[in-house]
């Protein structure tokens, strides 16, 4: 098996094209608008995930091939039953019997994402090639698939096809390889680099293959092999994945206007630009819109005279276009001084899901707002979307507020429901900023209901490092606060939840030393 990708149609009418009037709207701390008329252009996004190709098999048994996992990485709602399947026989045709004249006669009708190879109707000691192609609308796909034939003393290899764009891979995270074999011992193998200074555990000869993020060449193109020995011959089974490795978005800036304001009050207007097309460049009929950017990510925080950071960065937003305006809330004291500058961190990451960060090359100022009523500022917030409402009680939550006024902020955030990663993020944020030095003013019976929110929301979403940190933050202030037995059942829920998703593209690792420090075992 091999992770066949989406391989983009060269005519136009695999790029569409929709013109639409935009919306504006505004609050009292975030606002969002776009041009009156824009064109979005959407490049092929057909994703072709082919199980059962690109491997040895027996003659002697069933060959099933099945493409039915295919999606549209824009829009995965879309059912895989809705594409049609094209299968064309391209070399070696008379080594199978449900072929005539390059036209597969059989499955039926032949449209069908399955393509099945009765028994014996294989030649062995043949490879045969043929064209996968899959179309919805304007969007067409293709992939070259193969299938070598051997007898049945040879083990059955195959390797879990990767979820790629046009046969690109993030080097950015962990690439994850998943082989099985009829026999019981593996080795993988690459032309290009020797697998074991990559690898984590450092071993080519387990059933999983582990590369190390950013240990492979932007660019460059991979074919790893896993191979395994029959346990009563020498034969040799033996199955491949080629891939290539995404380069990273680069050349991006990021400017902050106006370059000083108040807390709470002034709007800023955060805007990154220039960041490169790279490898998914397509022509775009809207020069202004990159269309290989998939998501921009913002976060902010507090620096020095020499531009060191005073806290930790904190989450903002997601978005999928390059701006973000909004109020920012002021430094707390005991933290800045008289110090409250402050810069602009965007995480820029494309389809592929290759991640670049930078920094705002100019600080910004921040000056506190002594006007700031808590009370009010949550009763604007009343009927703007949850993931608004939630930014504004991580903004309020980060200043120096009194305990009564955090209370509020806790009230309220256990009516919010948690629905995106961001949602997790920013709530989780909120609970740290208002726990954080205030540990014996929190009442145990809020902070059990808030903390149980979040983890069990979480749970229902797929992860990514981000939100995984500032669930095991909420992890962390559980361990602290809660009883033993309430964090141990919270904690095996979260790591429940990880283990349920399977391979979700992106690797974690999740350290729970300090809950075993406080006597947590899991």
């Amino acid at each position: 098996s091999a992770s066949i990708s989406g391989i983009d149609s060269s005519s136009s009418s695999s790029i569409t094209t929709i013109s639409s009037t935009s919306s504006s709207s505004s609050t009292s701390f975030i606002s969002t608008s776009t041009s009156s008329t824009s064109s979005i252009v959407y490049v092929n996004t057909l994703v072709i995930r082919v199980v059962g190709a690109n491997r040895l098999v027996d003659s002697s048994q069933q060959t099933k091939i099945d493409a039915s996992q295919s999606y549209d990485y824009v829009d995965p709602s879309i059912s895989s039953s809705s594409f049609t399947y094209t299968w064309r026989c391209m070399q070696n045709c008379q080594a199978a019997a449900n072929m005539v004249d390059g036209q597969i006669i059989s499955p039926s009708p032949p449209s069908s994402s399955i393509l099945i190879f009765e028994p014996l109707s294989l030649v062995a000691g043949q490879t045969i090639f043929f064209n996968l192609t899959v179309s919805y609308g304007p969007k067409v796909s293709s992939a070259r698939l193969y299938l070598t034939i051997v007898n049945s003393d040879v083990p059955i290899v195959f390797i879990q096809p990767l979820n790629t764009i046009n046969n690109f891979v993030s080097g950015s995270h962990d690439i994850v390889l998943y082989g099985y074999s009829s026999s019981s011992n593996y080795e993988w193998t690459c032309d290009a680099i020797q697998l074991d200074s990559i690898s984590y555990p450092s071993t080519t000869t387990s059933p999983t293959l582990v590369i190390k993020a950013n240990t492979l060449i932007p660019g460059s193109s991979y074919t790893i092999q896993l191979s395994s020995q029959s346990s009563t011959s020498a034969a040799v089974g033996r199955a491949q994945i080629t891939f290539r490795v995404g380069v990273i978005p680069s050349g991006g800036s990021v400017a902050v206007t106006p370059s000083s304001g108040i807390a709470l009050s002034t709007l800023f207007n955060i805007t990154t630009s220039g960041w490169s097309r790279g490898h998914l460049d397509r022509r775009s009929l809207d020069p202004s819109h990159d269309t290989s950017i998939l998501m921009y990510s913002f976060s902010y925080a507090f620096i020095d005279t020499n531009g060191s950071p005073l806290v930790s960065s904190r989450f903002l937003a997601s978005s999928s276009r390059p701006s973000l305006t909004l109020a920012l809330p002021s430094c707390a004291t005991h933290i800045c001084r008289a110090e409250h500058f402050a810069q602009i961190y965007v995480t820029a990451t494309d389809v592929i899901g290759s991640v670049s960060e930078l920094v705002s090359s100019s600080p910004f100022v921040i000056m506190p707002n002594a006007n700031v009523n808590v009370e009010g500022w949550l009763n604007s917030l009343q009927n703007l979307t949850s993931s608004e409402i939630l930014l504004g009680l991580s903004s309020v939550s980060s200043m120096n507020i009194s305990t009564s006024d955090s209370l509020l902020v806790l009230d309220q955030l256990k009516h919010v429901q948690l629905v995106t990663l961001d949602d997790v993020i920013l709530a989780s944020q909120t609970l740290s900023s208002i726990v954080g030095g205030q540990q014996a003013a929190t009442p145990i019976d809020i902070l059990a209901p808030l903390i149980n929110q979040i983890i069990a929301s979480s749970a229902s979403l797929v992860f990514d490092p981000a939100t995984l940190d500032a669930v095991v933050q909420t992890l962390d202030l559980a361990s602290l606060l809660l009883p033993t037995n309430v964090t141990t059942e919270l904690a095996n829920q979260l790591v429940n939840a990880i283990a349920n998703q399977g391979p979700c593209g992106v690797q974690v690792t999740l350290n729970l030393a300090h809950l075993h420090a406080a006597g947590i075992q899991l």
